[in-house]
């Protein structure tokens, strides 16, 4: 399957990662128009749950990112001077541009290489891709531009119901 990601944030990075991992046989091609250390934000939180599925369906990604992160395991809230802490409320936290790191590193684990400083406009960037046919195509970490009829014929693309990856 050809694959087109526009957008190589948390999302696009560790999407393009899940679908190589389920099939090795997919060509997959990120465009992101800013640098590899580009980010906008300052972290991304996940919830103990969050991690729990993590580390069920990806092991490696989670033992990974992991130990990189600042972890919480209650909340303090102080009202009207008086301090009132809320326990079980696991969550952790990793640095956007950490997380943007490590999960490169698992993108080149499965030999996939975005494509810094292209945007969907230039050709340049989908060079190389079966005659520009895409079998998948999605934005990715709220990229800017949008996948129209200037780059790809979206308007006879079949559609199907969105399932889980790996299922």
């Amino acid at each position: 399957m050809n694959i087109l990601i526009a957008g190589a944030g948390p999302a696009g990075l560790y999407l393009a990662y899940l679908l190589k991992r389920q099939d090795a046989r997919h060509c997959i091609r990120i465009v992101e128009q800013n640098p590899p250390d580009s980010t906008f934000g300052f972290g991304v939180v996940f919830s103990d749950r969050a991690l729990d599925f993590l580390r069920d369906d990806d092991e490696q990604t989670h033992a990974l990112i992991v130990p990189a992160m600042q972890r919480w395991r209650s909340l303090n809230l102080v009202h009207r001077g008086q301090r009132i802490t809320i326990d079980g409320v696991g969550f952790a936290a990793i640095g956007r541009l950490q997380l943007l790191q490590l999960l490169q590193q698992r993108l080149a684990s499965v030999g996939v290489q975005p494509l810094y400083h292209q945007t969907l406009g230039d050709a340049a960037a989908l060079a190389g891709s079966a005659a520009l046919e895409q079998h998948l195509a999605t934005t990715a970490e709220g990229y800017a531009q949008d996948l129209d009829g200037q780059v790809l014929d979206l308007e006879h693309v079949e559609t199907e119901a969105a399932r889980p990856v790996g299922v």
